[in-house]
């Protein structure tokens, strides 16, 4: 099976859903979960897929199974809420993650809603709990994920996933690199010391992928 960032999400039917967004996999298994996929320009919905509901896939496209459901009820990837700071303390202190305070801002005039007349109460900041849908301990690789060798140097971004057909786990990465002439390699994934979200890093020197042969014709 072939997973490529951009890949249309199509149902069994034939009908676009949408595209592959992120890839998710279990990083000490090498095992492909599920895929995240991404539909809509202005107001984009991330929708989170098992695998099983897939019923092939192809260089460009992912074909789902009759039955796979309905995408408006697949989970999110992401679920947000927003919690005053006074009620959690130290964010760093749960497993949730979060990001920086933020006010809300009135939506007309661009000022603090609760210092207006009609508000005048003093309102605190809050955190924006962010958790992601996808089972614990796997990465949700992103699109076009950096690939760093273990002397620090970046060797491509990653754009296709290839796995076993019978255990769905991942065997190999094809990185690319550069713009307009884009040069491909392929990676092998016991070549890969740790996942990330952003970043695949490599238990192997810069000058190891650099030797490897030129895979564009994949």
């Amino acid at each position: 099976m072939q997973l490529q960032e951009n890949a249309e999400v199509l149902n069994a039917e034939g009908k676009k859903i949408g595209h592959i967004e992120r890839i998710v996999i279990d990083p000490k298994s090498r095992e492909v979960t599920h895929i995240v996929t991404k539909k809509g320009h202005l107001f984009p919905k991330e929708k989170v897929i098992p695998l099983d509901r897939i019923q092939e896939s192809a260089e460009d496209r992912v074909v789902l199974k009759r039955g796979a459901g309905d995408p408006e009820q697949w989970p999110d990837f992401e679920k947000k809420s927003h919690i005053p700071a006074d009620q959690i303390g130290s964010p760093s202190a749960h497993q949730t993650n979060f990001v920086k305070p933020v006010m809300w801002y009135h939506p007309w005039v661009g000022l603090p809603w609760w210092g207006t007349d009609m508000y005048p109460a003093p309102r605190p900041p809050y955190y924006v709990a962010v958790e992601k849908n996808i089972p614990e301990g796997t990465v949700a690789i992103q699109e076009g994920a950096d690939v760093i060798s273990r002397d620090g140097k970046k060797m491509g971004d990653v754009e296709k996933l290839y796995t076993e057909s019978e255990k769905q786990r991942v065997t190999h990465l094809l990185i690319s690199k550069g713009h307009f002439s884009q040069e491909h390699k392929l990676i092998p994934t016991y070549w890969v010391d740790r996942v990330e979200e952003d970043e695949v890093l490599l238990n192997i020197d810069s000058d190891v992928v650099a030797s490897l042969p030129d895979e564009t014709l994949i």
